[in-house]
Parts: C-alpha cells; structure tokens; sequence
C-alpha cells in the first residue's frame, strides 16, 4: 500500500511539471521574435500641402450674415420683400455691402409720408424704388475693407452712381444729392466680401426725386419772401406760364432789387399795379423776358459768355470783374449773384441784387 501511493504521488508531481513547462515555452516564444514573420509597417498620415487650410469655411456670406444680425432686421424684411435680383447680388464674390441699421430706416420712415414699416412698399412701383435703394448700398466686385477707404474716393454702386468717400473724424459715404452716411460698425468680415453698418439710408437720385420731389420754378418764386415782388411782378405781365418749360434759368431779383428800380422810376410809381397803359405794361413784360432763359445753366457753367434771353433780339452777359462772375445788361451797374443754384423740377433759379434792364426798356427808365 505504501509503494503504491508513492508512485501515485510520482505520477502526480511529473503531471504539474509538465504543465508548467508548457507555460513557460508558451511565454517564452512569445517575448522572443517571430520566426520569417516581416515586421509591422505603421502607415504615416496623409500630409496636407503646405499653406492649404483644409478647414471647413463656417463664415455666412453677406445674405446671410444680414438676415441673421439683429440689428438689420429691416433690412433684412426689405430684402425678403423682394425678387431674388438682391439676394444674388449679396452672394456675388468680393462685395462691400454698406448696411443701414434699423435706426436708420426709421429715421427715414419719419421723413417719408404714409411709410412706417417695408410692408408699406406694396406697390410695383414702390417696390422697384426699394429696391434701388438697396442696390444703391451694394458695391460689386471690390471688397473693401475700412482702412481702404480714402478721402475723395468715388465708390460705383450697382445703380452705376457713385458714392464719394470723406474722411473728418471717421469715415462718411456722401451721395450725390448731399445725404451723407457716417460707417458706425467696422468690417463684419463674411465669405464673400466685407459688410459695413452705416446710420443713414443713401438714396439715388431718381428715389430721392420720388420721395422728395422739387418744386416747380413757380412753386419756387411764390414760396420765397425775398421774391414776392418779383412774383408780383410776373403775375402782373401775365408772365407765370412762361415758367411752365423744361431745363429753364431765371436771375430773379430780390425785393431789395425790385424796390431800386421804383426809386429809380420816381413817385409815379410805388408798385406794379402803376403800369396800367399799353407802353408801361410792354416795358414791364420786356424786362421780365430779361431774366428767363430757355436753358438750364448753374453756376458750375458760369464763365464770360453770352447768354440769349426770352426776349426777341436780347441779352445778357456773364463777365468777370474783380475775380467775380457778374450779370452786364443794358445799363451801367453789373447785377451781383446773391444765391445761386436754386434747384426745381424743371430748371435753375439764380437770385440777384438788380433788375436786368434790355435795351429796349433802357430809355423809359432812364
């Protein structure tokens, strides 16, 4: 019994060498290298050019940057009031977009009468002039940053007019008809170009026309004090509906003028109303004729010329005297500018300091 358990002990003991010799060749060939096995190759990341931002481009183009900024929520609604015609010209490559603010367009819906909010443009024609204006605030194909701008700068405009650039304590946008826009919010930077907030809405001339219209070179005369005799005067000759053309100038004297002339003619005559016969009232019709011409000619035009009236066979002269430009009529005293460039619808009015005398009225006043 004695021999037997030691032999089962025996067979035990080789049992569980066996096994741990097992594990540990198992482990050894697994520290140790492979035999004919190629050693593994780590595969390098893909290398990206040198200077080429693979990033993906998460700035909004201007349509979008303007639909989602707060402060342009108006015009924002103008531009979905519209065809697509400003949304493509708002997603074009290198545009400067000079964006009014919602205060802006307020400030100018107090200016406009029956305006209060761009559902009010709801007819075609209304539509057409906003959408000017807003085209009127889109510069194509030159993004231009803040530091770009120059004083004197002509800026062109998708409504091919300019926009003149000043520079006096900031930077300001200056239309054509004197609205002038100061940048209050510089370089909102988008994908396509650059937008600006400005604190005006800039205005073309034919909008401006159209909200604004001029008055009439009648309408001018009547409305201004320092020319009621001068209106006095036209509605005694019956001369009114001679301002009724197009592109016309008028030297209009003032009452100052007007009332040198009476002191010229003596005590018979104190007002207008004292010509009463036939040869007074054709004097007094061919001195007004004196000072209408049939075409629009503003001070930018005024240089030494002679200048053709509505009266048959006169007229009157531009001279320069003492580095001045001054009127010479019949008589020997030059008429003086006092304002000029007085813009109406359908011509120019020039206010002078004298009554222009023809030659065919000299001899009855003198």
């Amino acid at each position: 019994m004695k021999n037997k358990n030691l032999f089962s002990t025996s067979i035990i003991k080789m049992a569980l060498l066996t096994i741990v010799l097992v594990f540990a060749a198992c482990s050894s060939s697994d520290d140790g290298p492979k035999i004919n096995e190629e050693p593994k190759q780590e595969i390098p990341d893909e290398e990206e050019p040198e200077g080429q931002d693979n990033s993906e481009n998460t700035e909004p183009n201007a349509l979008e940057f303007i639909l989602t900024e707060d402060n342009f929520s108006v015009l924002a609604a103008a531009i979905e009031a519209l065809d697509d015609d400003v949304k493509d010209l708002l997603q074009e490559d290198d545009i400067t977009v000079l964006a009014p603010s919602d205060e802006a367009f307020n400030e100018l819906f107090e200016l406009l009468e029956g305006y209060s909010t761009i559902s009010d443009f709801d007819e075609d024609e209304e539509l057409a002039l906003l959408q000017e204006i807003l085209q009127f605030h889109i510069v194509q194909s030159n993004a231009i940053l803040a530091d770009e701008f120059a004083e004197g700068q002509e800026i062109v405009t998708s409504v091919a007019e300019n926009l003149e650039v000043l520079i006096d304590g900031g930077i300001f946008f200056q239309a054509d008809n004197d609205l002038l826009a100061q940048l209050i919010e510089i370089e909102g930077k988008v994908s396509n170009g650059v937008v600006h907030q400005i604190d005006e809405v800039l205005l073309p001339h034919t909008v401006f026309d159209a909200f604004f219209p001029k008055p009439t070179l009648s309408e001018i005369i009547v409305e201004n004090d320092d020319l009621h005799m001068f209106e006095d005067a036209l509605t005694k000759g019956g001369l009114f509906n001679k301002l009724e053309g197009d592109a016309m100038t008028v030297f209009a004297p003032n009452n100052e003028a007007v009332g040198l002339l009476f002191d010229l003619l003596g005590e018979d005559y104190d007002d207008f109303d004292d010509f009463q016969n036939f040869l007074e009232l054709q004097v007094l019709n061919d001195i007004l004729l004196g000072h209408l011409v049939e075409e629009e000619i503003t001070s930018d035009n005024f240089e030494p010329q002679i200048i053709e009236t509505l009266l048959t066979n006169d007229s009157i002269e531009l001279v320069l005297e003492n580095e001045e430009i001054v009127i010479r009529d019949a008589s020997e005293i030059r008429a003086k500018f006092v304002l000029k460039d007085v813009e109406a619808s359908n011509g120019v009015i020039h206010i002078i300091d004298k009554i222009l005398i023809p030659q065919k009225a000299l001899q009855f006043v003198e």
